[in-house]
């Protein structure tokens, strides 16, 4: 078991709701709607009280205007005035920015619209639409290698879940489904031409576009663990993934032979009786990510990616 070293850590005034990174850092969302900018050293940059409960952030390249969405509308804010720069209605569920605009995903009954927009106005550039199987989901909007290509993770909880990866083609958008359902987002390695698919106690490596299954890798032989699969699966330089347990556990997997080779936790939240406290992890600059921790979830440490590597020690 390995200890990666902190490079910053801070503790909020109120529970990190979710956090999205951007070009300098991250930005923390709280319950009530506040959004905080937080460089990679975990200091404030700015600040915006929002009032109402949001569902995702997106920083403009700027960092003087964010883009919020909630269940009513999608609104550019000026970040010093708190001001609509623009504002469209729809019950949006996930934004996040790309190389030819900002990418929107809004609920519309049985299907998802995916739309790409002018980041300056808010209009409409091109459009998708992927089916929502399971009635009533939401969506998020998750990183791929291509920078004009996004993955749309439709979720509905016990219900089900689906992946589809939607690219901009310049005059269109296209959509195709991705992996098999009911399982965590696919997580492309860089070249983008594999990608980690984790879901009911196993974990493979897929090849894309092929979809063909290149390896897999149980969770445990223990049809019942103690300490299940968690929710959270992350590509490490040099070929590795870490896969954490329910309870914050973070093991290594080496792609290459596709079998855990190591254990890592944050430095200062080691696993216990409760676990490592750890929640979740958004990437960041530079290769680095900040991890969440404590009951409160108001506990943020930056590392360095490459040190959660078996590499890094090499």
């Amino acid at each position: 078991m390995r200890v990666v070293p902190v490079l910053a850590r801070t503790t909020l005034g109120a529970r990190a709701l979710f956090v999205r990174g951007h070009a300098d850092g991250w930005a923390v969302v709280a319950p009530d709607g506040a959004v905080t900018l937080l460089d990679v050293n975990l200091q404030e940059r700015g600040r915006w009280l929002g009032g109402r409960r949001l569902v995702d952030v997106a920083v403009m390249s700027d960092h003087a205007r964010l883009v919020v969405a909630d269940d009513a509308t999608l609104a550019c804010r000026d970040l010093a005035t708190g001001a609509a720069v623009w504002q469209v209605p729809g019950t949006f569920v996930a934004c996040r920015l790309g190389r030819a605009g900002l990418w929107a995903a809004e609920h519309q009954g049985d299907r998802v619209a995916v739309t790409l927009r002018d980041v300056t106005t808010g209009a409409v550039l091109r459009d998708v639409t992927v089916p929502d199987p399971f009635g009533g989901a939401t969506a998020m909007l998750l990183p791929h290698p291509d920078p004009d290509a996004v993955v749309v993770w439709v979720a509905a909880g016990q219900d089900g879940q689906a992946s589809f990866l939607v690219r901009d083609e310049g005059r269109f958008v296209s959509a195709i489904e991705v992996g098999g359902r009911d399982r965590l987002p696919p997580v492309f390695t860089p070249a983008g031409d594999s990608f980690l698919s984790a879901g009911a106690a196993v974990l493979e490596l897929r090849a894309w576009p092929a979809d063909q299954l290149i390896d897999a890798l149980p969770w445990s032989d223990d049809e019942d663990p103690v300490d299940p699969e968690g929710d959270e699966l992350a590509y490490l330089p040099g070929g590795f993934a870490a896969w954490a347990s329910a309870e914050g556990r973070l093991y290594v997997v080496d792609l290459h032979e596709l079998a855990v080779v190591d254990e890592v936790f944050v430095d200062g939240y080691p696993p216990g009786a409760s676990g490592t406290s750890f929640t979740y992890a958004e990437p960041g600059p530079g290769g680095l990510v900040v991890t969440v921790h404590g009951d409160t979830h108001t506990e943020l440490a930056v590392t360095a990616l490459a040190a959660w590597s078996p590499d890094s020690e090499r």
